[in-house]
């Protein structure tokens, strides 16, 4: 799987691995994250809990801010329309009416279509491709070199259609990568999003989401020589309704089902549901706070010699978020989860939460700081873990066609029951991840993006410490209508 590399507005979750995680935040994990690929860092990926490991639950903006001005026109010539018509017949009933025009009548449709077409390149030098402890060979054979550099090729293709108030959206991608040692790890990834941000008047809006995706597992999360591969289907709906002037109800809910192909469980599957309410109080000079709390259900099938654990999760939080003149920025939530299991398995809970800090320091000097504590689920073993990152992002445009992105990522990771000094232990893991980019837009249409990434692991699982460094260059030629 490739992705264009994270754009200079991205911040430290360029590069860090994707997961199915459980929390109620937005955050950051970090597994395999070296490859760059057409839809982000190969299983790495900024989400609001993203997939491999980690429930996908992407939270796509509700409307257009580029259309803000136009849509806040549109609402006012309604609401005056509307006002004239009653008053120029039923003024007993004008608030009624005005407001049931505001919703209703049709605005006059303003349509646009923007369309996105690109084919990507690349070429990437891996240290340790299989992440191998020193002294190991390939798990199932006597190989023991670790070394391989690849070159793949990509397109992708992005749609966006405006229609009044409403967008609809659709990403397709692919491609096919080659190594030059490892052969038999060739393979293709391919991706599909498409959704509808959706208005009514400016009370309620919302988001229908449907993702498909398949891409290979990063040998982070696997100890095996074969491919594997994840497939994920998934639907998702938010919808949002302005109570009164200063309050908001937000609901988001989705369902999945994700397959991942190892060579002990080939049939693995994770199904899933989530629903999540918040309540937020829209507050002055930039200030925004409220509770929040979600459930999510999952059933395992095919596991094998593991069982077909199913678990139910639970959270409850407060979430505040605050913005100081357009200068800086402030993100908080903090709450509790807690996780059941039939059998056992899966019982685990604990505080979880996200701070993230983000100040632009000058107009071309952006700085980011982020803390969270997150309950992620491990397909590979139908396991819970717990993981505690902490990371620094530098985003600096040195000119307009030049810009630089430095990242730092420290992860502590816990795995009950999952170690193996002795079986069944507690694992813990620690990761740093170490990024470099930069992206130089050569021309309008054309993108040339070198990248150096660096991922060392220290364990107490025996063979389970590791280190690689990746570097590779990353061409886009991109056609835009």
């Amino acid at each position: 799987m490739r992705i264009h590399f994270l754009t200079l507005e991205d911040t430290v979750l360029a590069g860090l691995c994707r997961r199915a995680a459980f929390a109620t935040v937005a955050e950051i994990d970090l597994v395999k994250c070296g490859r760059e690929t057409s839809y982000g860092t190969l299983g790495c990926q900024s989400v609001v809990l993203n997939s491999h490991r980690r429930a996908n639950v992407p939270e796509n903006l509700l409307g257009d801010g580029s259309n803000k001005m136009k849509n806040d026109l549109q609402n006012r010539l309604l609401s005056v329309t509307a006002e004239n018509t009653v008053r120029a017949s039923h003024r007993s009933s004008s608030k009624f009416v005005a407001a049931a025009i505001t919703i209703a009548l049709p605005i006059v449709a303003h349509a646009q279509l923007d369309a996105t077409a690109s084919v990507t390149g690349q070429y990437e030098s891996n240290s340790n491709v299989y992440d191998l402890q020193f002294g190991y060979p390939v798990p199932g054979t006597m190989e023991y070199r670790r070394s391989d550099s690849d070159y793949a090729y990509g397109a992708i293709v992005q749609l966006k259609y405006l229609w009044s108030l409403q967008e609809f959206y659709a990403t397709a991608s692919g491609d096919e990568l080659h190594y030059d040692h490892f052969t038999e790890l060739n393979h293709g990834d391919y991706k599909f999003n498409g959704g509808w941000n959706w208005k009514i008047g400016t009370v309620l809006d919302g988001n229908f989401d449907v993702l498909r995706s398949s891409i290979m597992v990063p040998f982070t999360d696997i100890t095996q020589e074969q491919l594997a591969f994840l497939t994920e289907q998934k639907e998702s709906a938010k919808i949002g309704l302005k109570v009164a002037a200063d309050w908001r109800l937000e609901g988001t809910g989705y369902t999945r089902v994700v397959d991942e192909s190892l060579v002990t469980a080939p049939n693995l599957q994770l199904q899933e549901n989530s629903g999540t309410l918040a309540v937020k109080y829209l507050g002055n000079a930039g200030v925004t706070a409220g509770l929040t709390g979600g459930f999510v259900n999952g059933d395992y099938s095919g596991a094998g010699a593991t069982g077909n654990p199913s678990y139910r999760q639970t959270t409850a939080g407060l979430l505040a978020n605050y913005e100081a003149s357009g200068h800086s920025t402030f993100l908080g939530e903090a709450g509790y989860t807690r996780r059941t299991s039939a059998t056992g398995i899966d019982n685990v809970s604990g505080p979880t939460g996200e701070l993230d800090y983000t100040n632009q320091v000058t107009a071309k000097t952006s700085i980011k700081l982020g803390l969270n504590r997150i309950l992620n689920s491990y397909l590979f073993t139908t396991g819970s873990e717990i993981d505690t990152n902490a990371s620094v992002t530098v985003n600096w445009q040195a000119t307009y066609k030049i810009g630089v992105l430095a990242s730092y990522v420290w992860t502590y990771r816990e795995l009950p029951g999952q170690g193996n000094a002795p079986v069944g232990s507690e694992r813990l893991d620690h990761m740093q991840y170490t990024s470099l980019k930069l992206d130089y837009e050569v021309l309008r249409w054309l993108a040339i993006k070198p990248y150096v990434n660096i991922l060392t692991r220290n364990s107490n699982f025996i063979s389970g410490a590791f280190n690689s460094t990746i570097y590779g260059i990353f061409v886009t030629l991109e056609w835009q209508k």
